[in-house]
């Protein structure tokens, strides 16, 4: 998603009470963030408000998480031996910024399915599946 489409998500039927929310979430990561698309962190917060009622707050990059947690929130290191499972947040250190997703469900080999923004290109909404053993794969985050 990126500046030019971003006005699709006013179209997205989801809970009506929480819709205001999501979408302003979406369209202020999208529009805001450089280089103009839709950044996970937006894209996580965006999720978090829909499932939760409120988005994940701190509004930073998504490697800070794993040092800056947010209220409500633990901070579960990969190789810990708690398996990652459905609504999770998975963080992982790439780059300078890192990248947050959504755990829409997790399998017993250590596989998980996310939903994501913006990886693996800029840009990009899907879904994808991603193992615990990534070698930039370095935690979770848990709503408590």
């Amino acid at each position: 998603m990126k500046v030019e489409n971003v006005d699709c998500v006013d179209s997205i039927n989801i809970n009506p009470n929480r819709k205001p929310m999501v979408v302003t979430l979406i369209k202020l990561s999208t529009l805001y963030a450089c280089p103009g698309f839709l950044q996970c962190v937006g894209f996580v917060q965006a999720g978090t408000a829909l499932v939760n009622g409120s988005p994940l707050s701190i509004d930073q990059h998504a490697i800070n998480y794993a040092t800056k947690i947010p209220d409500g929130y633990a901070f579960i290191e990969n190789f810990s031996g708690v398996n990652i499972k459905v609504d999770d947040l998975p963080i992982w250190d790439y780059d300078t910024y890192g990248h947050i997703a959504y755990v829409l469900n997790a399998y017993s080999n250590h596989v998980f399915q996310v939903a994501e923004a913006n990886a693996p290109k800029d840009g990009y909404v899907g879904i994808s599946f991603k193992t615990t053993d990534s070698p930039n794969f370095i935690g979770f985050l848990r709503r408590q």
